[in-house]
């Protein structure tokens, strides 16, 4: 008789019936910038329940996505064709300079930030559960992938 037990993975639902164990990280002021080099990149030990997220810094908004190319927006031409996932490819959601997100409900490994308008910091605060990231989808828009809107 074996012992293979299932791993939680992020199917299992009392993982999400729990609190969650608190995760909470910043930026340094204005490092999100509106150029590639602005982009930053939050990993969490755990997959997350829900995540709130607080704009700092006194220039702009800030955008927030689930991968890089979400938060780059639109691509330009090159001379090997265009990269398109979307019809503006813009797979980010803005939050307003000195503003607080609602408790967002989501599930993740990672969350990208990127400066929208101007250069933006932030705050995040998450509740993560006990399922290991490794056992979580990687969400990408990539030619294939079910995760259009990721980017």
């Amino acid at each position: 008789m074996g012992l293979n037990w299932p791993n939680t993975n992020h199917n299992y639902v009392p993982a999400y019936q729990q609190s969650g164990v608190p995760f909470v990280t910043s930026s340094v002021v204005d490092q999100c910038t509106t150029n590639a080099a602005g982009v930053v990149r939050v990993r969490f030990p755990y997959v997350t329940r829900w995540v709130i997220i607080n704009t700092t810094g006194q220039t702009g908004g800030l955008r927030v996505g689930f991968s890089e190319f979400g938060v780059q927006g639109p691509f330009a031409a090159t001379a090997c064709g265009a990269y398109h996932v979307t019809g503006t490819n813009a797979n980010y959601f803005v939050i307003p300079k000195d503003t607080t997100s609602q408790r967002l409900e989501i599930k993740c490994r990672e969350m990208w930030f990127r400066g929208h308008d101007n250069s933006s910091g932030f705050s995040l605060m998450a509740g993560y559960t006990n399922i290991p990231t490794n056992q979580f989808l990687i969400l990408t828009g990539a030619s294939g992938s079910n995760f259009q809107g990721v980017g």
